[in-house]
């Protein structure tokens, strides 16, 4: 399984009472980005999807569903990563 990283638009929300000079600035600033790293645990032609923890049991935690359409770049981190426990040979401990 490979790590990747994502750099991807988001959806943005605006509430309350604004001025519309401010509300016209923060529109033509555009959509934020986002920033995640994970497993990459599915994709399809929608959709790449991110798993944040697995467990050696099979178990899976924090899954986040990116559409490929909010992506605007994707780096692999690291390459056929085994998730199935720490790494025998791992020097650092936590």
């Amino acid at each position: 399984m490979d790590i990747i990283e994502i750099t991807w638009v988001d959806s943005n929300v605006i509430t309350g009472w604004n001025s519309v000079e401010w509300l016209k600035k923060t529109l033509e600033e555009g959509l934020p980005k986002a920033f995640s790293v994970g497993y990459l645990f599915f994709e399809n032609d929608e959709q790449v999807v991110l798993a944040q923890s697995l467990t050696e049991h099979n178990g899976i935690s924090e899954v986040l569903q990116i559409p490929k359409s909010s992506i605007i770049t994707r780096k692999v981190v690291s390459s056929n990563v085994e998730a199935s426990g720490p790494r025998e040979n791992a020097d650092e401990k936590g």
